[in-house]
């Protein structure tokens, strides 16, 4: 795998983690009964983490265009690290030693899948 691979599918986890976080941010508004449609749609949160999710898609097709799908795929299992560990960071949520367990099976998992 290249180093252009590589970062083009890293680029694209952060992406996509960070729109988990949005996705998060923006689910308080979007269940909120008093609030109309347009205001559940046109929240920023919501907005940002789809145009975030369409972002990190283009940076997917890229990577899989330089490299092996069963190379570069085991790589965004890593959001399972990533996310929890923003949502500590952004929202305050401790991850339990369940998470940082599960988190480092799937990690591990990527790592034996990749080599």
């Amino acid at each position: 795998m290249s180093w252009t691979s590589l970062g083009l599918a890293i680029a694209g986890v952060l992406c996509v983690s960070s729109a988990q976080i949005l996705f998060k941010l923006a689910a308080e508004g979007f269940n909120n009964p008093a609030a109309g449609w347009l205001d559940r749609w046109a929240q920023w949160p919501l907005v940002a983490a789809i145009a975030l999710y369409a972002f990190a898609t283009v940076l997917w097709l890229l990577a899989l265009g330089r490299a092996k799908l069963v190379v570069v795929y085991p790589l965004m299992a890593t959001t399972y690290l990533v996310v929890p560990l923003l949502a500590w960071w952004w929202l305050g949520e401790q991850p339990s030693a369940r998470t940082w367990i599960g988190s480092t099976l799937v990690l591990a998992g990527v790592v034996i899948a990749v080599r």
